[in-house]
Order: structure tokens, then sequence, then C-alpha cells
């Protein structure tokens, strides 16, 4: 699956592979199961889902790739630059719902 997202990468320009991910839904399944096996190696323990454990060696090769950990935390930050962007621009934060950036 390594391999695999190597290949999302060069086709994509990042790893932020969907969960749902139509041309090959096992990639996005991976991604998951390794941000969740990270999760649990942060805490000390071992994956309770999976027999195998993430290693500092996986880690490293994902981080190589510019893996993304938490993918809600860059949405998140995308979105309040988009306010800090609009506020500049129009003096408040009142956003139309139909508003595009």
């Amino acid at each position: 699956m390594y391999n695999e997202l190597k290949k999302y990468m060069s086709q994509h320009g990042n790893v932020l592979v969907p969960r749902n991910y139509n041309p090959n839904p096992a990639l996005g399944s991976w991604v998951k199961r390794q941000r969740d096996q990270y999760k649990q190696f942060q805490k000390g323990k071992s994956s309770s889902t999976s027999s195998s454990v993430i290693t500092q060696e996986r880690i490293s090769k994902l981080e190589a790739l510019n893996f993304v950990w938490e993918p809600f935390e860059i949405t998140w930050m995308e979105r309040y630059n988009e306010l800090i962007k609009y506020k500049k621009q129009y003096g408040d934060c009142l956003i139309p719902q139909m508003y595009y950036f």
C-alpha cells in the first residue's frame, strides 16, 4: 500500500486520500489505519484492531511523503485563513452562506 500512496502523491500532490477513494478503496482504508495506529503509538499502546503496530520506521517513511496525521486540522486552518482573508477584505466575519473563496 505504501507504493500506492506514493503513486497517489505523484498524481494529486498530497497524501490526503479520502476514506472512500473510489479508484482504490483499500488505499483510503489503509491511510486511516495508519492514522489510527499512529494515535495508539503516540499513547504508547499497540493497536487493538490489528496485529501489526506502526513502527518508527513506518512513521518516518510516511512523514517523508509529508503524511498528514490530523487531516481535519489542515482543513480547519484552511478555513480559518479564508476567514482572515475575508475579514481583511470586508471588515467583518459575516460571510454570506453562498460566498465562495
